[in-house]
């Protein structure tokens, strides 16, 4: 402690030993990067060629689906069409990847909580760390917060409090 309120940072050298392997060095200009443009429609024409869709439905989600995993497979396939049709698969150092977390407990730091979400798009790259989880037991050390870019909680439409008049109305 520098005095009774404020304790000492940690110095480079443990930020770099702690962090060692963990975090990807990033070129400065990387930041500039991200989100630079609008997807141009030609991307949009391919991605949309990849999923399989009719008259505005993806035809592999179900229609009426028993259970909330029902939903997993079929919306991370869709997910990660999306990812690999954009080129973001692509990049060595800098990944993505849909998966759904079924079995797995991810490791939160400050919440010692067991709910984690349905589906997660894993990322690698200079904003991301594989999870702390040194002496935790039951945690997943390859996913985890801190190595995710979006989390996905899948809900049936009768489980979830929407006004019924914001739904999507089946048609047969």
């Amino acid at each position: 402690m520098i005095d009774e309120r404020t304790e000492k940072l940690a110095s480079f050298e443990d930020i770099q030993r702690e962090t060692k392997g963990r975090i990807v060095s990033a070129k400065e200009r990387w930041a500039t990067t991200m989100y630079s443009e609008s997807v141009p429609e030609e991307l949009m024409k391919k991605i949309k060629a990849n999923l399989n869709i009719t008259n505005g439905r993806f035809n592999d989600v179900p229609k009426d689906p028993n259970m909330k995993s029902d939903l997993y497979d079929p919306l991370v396939n869709i997910i990660q069409s999306i990812i690999t049709a954009s080129g973001n698969t692509k990049y060595k150092n800098s990944t993505r990847e849909a998966m759904h977390t079924r079995g797995k407990r991810l490791h939160k730091q400050v919440v010692n909580s067991e709910i984690s979400p349905d589906v997660v798009i894993k990322a690698t790259g200079n904003s991301f760390e594989l999870p702390r989880t040194n002496g935790v037991e039951g945690v997943d050390a390859s996913l985890g917060y801190t190595n995710v870019t979006c989390v996905m909680e899948v809900k049936l439409d009768h489980t979830t409090n929407d006004d019924e008049d914001l739904r999507v109305v089946r048609t047969s």
